[in-house]
């Protein structure tokens, strides 16, 4: 007899595992139309009448898909039974929460997170975190509170600090040109601020598609000091004259 081409040796295995893989698959009883078991005859998948699908469903850590047939454009995923998975989606042609996605850790509203990592290639880093009191912080150590937005300022997370001269403060803000403007995406309503690529280098973001606000109140402190204390010394040297 031939051997068997090493081509084709991948094929037969697959349909020997598969064919393996039927064996173990089980009708249910009662609620469960259907139930793939190991050999050690340990549920792994279940699917139930009403259409859910079940994770290890013999296992307290089971992961509960469910499929609801009577709000259809909705999916929940997570243990913890219909209505109370820990995420739900929503299509958009669901009605009242059209395109939406909920986080829910546990079933229970008022716990956990929303969590964006990074991999650098050797471990895990959290980007983003969004908590359930709607607090979200940034890695750079920025947060916003869900009121207002705070700028990372803490002297740990700064390096090569400096004074700023009173020269590059004056100088930077006699450049400023300010100008009024409406973004493109709501014409109607006018802002006033700066044209990024415009404004001085001491200003100017990296890659100037955007500025800080921060910036211009540092320049603005600076130039204010000093204009404060020539005021002190001409209100000084008024009274001398005076006397």
């Amino acid at each position: 007899m031939k051997k068997l081409d090493c081509k084709f040796r991948p094929l037969v295995f697959f349909f020997v595992t598969l064919l393996i893989g039927l064996f173990s698959i089980t009708t249910a009883q009662a609620d469960e139309r259907l139930i793939i078991i190991t050999e050690a005859g340990e549920k792994t998948i279940s699917l139930s009448n009403d259409g859910n699908i079940l994770f290890n469903p013999d296992s307290s850590s089971a992961c509960f898909l469910i499929s609801q047939p009577a709000t259809p454009g909705r999916m929940d995923v997570g243990y913890g039974g219909e209505g109370g998975g820990s995420m739900e989606f929503y299509s958009k042609t669901y009605s009242g929460r059209e395109g939406q996605f909920k986080f829910i850790y546990g079933g229970d509203s008022t716990l956990g997170s929303l969590t964006f990592t990074h991999y650098d290639g050797s471990s895990w880093n959290d980007m983003m975190t969004l908590d359930y009191t709607g607090r979200m912080d940034m890695s750079g150590g920025a947060y916003c509170d869900g009121q207002s937005w705070v700028n990372a300022s803490s002297r740990v997370l700064k390096e090569n600090i400096s004074d700023l001269s009173s020269e590059d403060a004056l100088e930077t803000l006699q450049k400023l040109e300010p100008v009024s403007f409406s973004y493109k995406t709501d014409p109607s309503d006018t802002n006033l601020g700066f044209i990024a690529e415009d404004v001085p280098s001491l200003v100017a973001t990296k890659d100037r598609k955007g500025t800080s606000t921060m910036d211009f109140v540092a320049l603005l402190t600076k130039v204010v000091q000093d204009q404060q204390k020539q005021i002190d010394y001409l209100e000084t040297e008024i009274n001398k004259l005076r006397q």
